[in-house]
């Protein structure tokens, strides 16, 4: 009888669990998207917003080029 108890009680847990996981792996799965930034998108953003590292950057370009031309490439 205690063991039945038992059983019921462990039982009824663990469909709690596995709902309550369900649950927050689905909330997880549809918030994911919402908030998603590509790579690229996150980069063309911080180079909009923020004109040091648009500013480092061009620098960062042209010293390629000149480097490129120095080498003959």
């Amino acid at each position: 009888m205690k063991q039945q108890k038992a059983t019921r009680f462990f039982r009824r847990n663990t469909v709690k669990w596995n709902r309550l996981s369900i649950a927050c792996c689905c909330s997880l799965i549809v918030s994911i998207p919402v908030f998603g930034q590509t790579l690229e998108q996150a980069v063309a953003l911080t180079l909009k917003n923020n004109p040091d590292i648009k500013s480092a950057f061009n620098e960062f370009e042209s010293r390629r080029y000149i480097n490129e031309a120095s080498t003959g490439a």
